[in-house]
């Protein structure tokens, strides 16, 4: 059996619409400790805002200023649920993405998959292997 993203993604997901502060989304982030904040627009992906997205806006103290549409990477990389994860970690690897989302049959967000979660995916493996990590 292939393995799919949905076997390793993360399940529990916060998202926010274009018009979320940078503040709020910042608080966000570190309430739950995650580094990916998907946008969404009537339950649809839009775009995504990483940690790294508010580093400059977090030194320059305009976190209230600004809004997630102001600095969000539109139209993130998402995929079916069932995607085969080699699929995906290549496009990661080839594109240097740090998530990718993953999307149910209504296309809408039923998930994110990280590079800690790629990391995870590969500890399992190596597990079932039978090499020792």
């Amino acid at each position: 059996m292939e393995m799919t993203l949905e076997h390793f993604s993360s399940k529990f997901l916060l998202s926010a619409e274009k018009e979320t502060s940078l503040l709020d989304i910042k608080k966000m982030m570190e309430e739950v400790s995650v580094r990916h904040i998907p946008i969404v627009h009537k339950e649809k992906p839009v775009g995504i805002i990483s940690d790294r997205d508010l580093k400059f806006f977090a030194n320059h103290s305009l976190l209230e200023k600004y809004c997630a549409a102001d600095v969000m990477t539109p139209d993130p990389y998402s995929v079916p649920k069932h995607t085969p994860i080699k699929e995906v970690i290549d496009t990661m690897v080839t594109k240097k993405y740090g998530s990718i989302l993953l999307l149910d049959s209504e296309e809408k967000i039923c998930g994110i998959f990280t590079t800690t979660d790629a990391l995870i995916a590969f500890k399992t493996f190596l597990k079932k292997a039978s090499v020792v990590v």
